[in-house]
C-alpha cells in the first residue's frame, strides 16, 4: 500500500476548506450562485427589420459576441409599431432588456430610465472621426449620451463639408440630384 503525501500544508487545506464552506453558506443563504458563477446574459428588443437579411445578420452578429465574451445573448424582434408600447411597458415595470433600439427622438422620452453613454460614444468618436451635426442634437441630453447613434443620417445632411471631402478622397464627383431623383 502506497501513501501519497499531500501538496497541501495543513494551514492551506484549512483555508481552503473554510472558504468552500463560506461560499457554500452564501448559496445556500441566498439561494443562488455567486455572480462570478452565473451565466451572464444580454437582451436587446427590436423591430422586425423591413430586409429580413438584415434580422439575419444581426442574430449572427448576436451569436458570434456571445462566443467572444461567453455570454448569451437573446434578440427580440417586434413590429416597429408595437416597440413604443413595449418600451413603456418595460419602463413602467422597471424590467425588460439591456439594449432596446430607439427611433427618431426617443431617447428623450426615455432618458430617466436609461444609463449613460458618454464613455462609450466619446471613445467612437475619436476612433471613427466624430458623429456629425445631427446625433448630437438627437441623443444627447442635459450633456450626456442618452443612446449610441445607429447612422448620423447622410453626410449631406448632416455635414457638406463631409460630404465634399468624402467623395475627393475617393476621387469621384458626388451624385446630383437629377440622378436621384431619375
Amino acid at each position: 500500500m502506497t501513501h501519497y503525501r499531500s501538496r497541501l500544508t495543513r494551514r492551506q487545506f484549512l483555508t481552503h476548506a473554510g472558504g468552500t464552506a463560506v461560499g457554500l453558506y452564501g448559496i445556500m443563504q441566498w439561494q443562488q450562485p455567486p455572480a462570478v458563477a452565473q451565466e451572464r446574459e444580454l437582451s436587446m428588443l427590436t423591430w422586425n427589420h423591413f430586409v429580413p437579411a438584415s434580422d439575419a445578420e444581426l442574430k449572427k452578429q448576436a451569436e458570434q459576441f456571445g462566443r467572444e465574451q461567453h455570454v448569451k445573448v437573446h434578440l427580440d424582434f417586434i413590429a416597429h409599431l408595437q416597440l413604443s408600447s413595449k418600451l413603456a411597458a418595460e419602463v413602467q415595470t422597471q424590467s425588460g432588456h439591456d439594449i432596446v433600439l430607439f427611433r427618431d427622438l426617443e431617447a428623450a422620452l426615455h432618458q430617466h430610465s436609461t444609463h449613460a453613454l458618454s464613455d462609450l460614444c466619446d471613445e467612437l468618436a475619436k476612433q471613427h472621426g466624430g458623429w456629425g451635426n445631427f446625433a448630437p442634437k438627437a441623443d444627447v441630453i442635459d450633456g450626456e449620451w442618452k443612446t449610441l447613434p445607429l447612422v448620423s443620417t447622410s453626410p449631406s445632411v448632416d455635414d457638406p463639408i463631409r460630404e465634399k471631402l468624402f467623395w475627393r478622397q475617393i476621387g469621384r464627383n458626388p451624385p446630383s440630384r437629377e440622378q436621384f431623383t431619375k
